[in-house]
């Protein structure tokens, strides 16, 4: 954010430009959750699932928005993040759990 000094006339200048046109972060992960109710068996980084996985449903939507809807799922216990020795962090449905408590 940049200030412009009182006697110059006072403004708030923001270098993010607002968007219009991306979705929420709502609305990314209902995308990503839709995804993997048809697809349960998926993984894919962040930058996978923003080209694979949402663009042909959303256009395109910025890595950091894709990400806060993964962090939003992960709390929700609907996604989980998948760490493979030095490969970049994946995303995937939770594994399953028994039923029976057999392991």
């Amino acid at each position: 954010m940049l200030l412009v000094p009182a006697t110059m006339s006072f403004a708030v200048l923001d270098p993010t430009p607002a968007d219009s046109s991306s979705p929420d972060v709502d609305v990314v992960a209902e995308a990503i959750r839709d995804y993997l109710a048809r697809h349960p068996n998926a993984a894919d980084t962040v930058e996978g699932i923003q080209r694979w996985w949402l663009l042909g449903a959303l256009g395109e939507v910025p890595p950091a928005l894709v990400e806060q809807a993964l962090e939003r799922l992960e709390g929700d216990g609907a996604v989980r993040r998948i760490h493979l020795g030095w490969l970049p962090v994946r995303w995937g449905a939770p594994k399953p759990t028994r039923a029976n408590g057999s392991h």
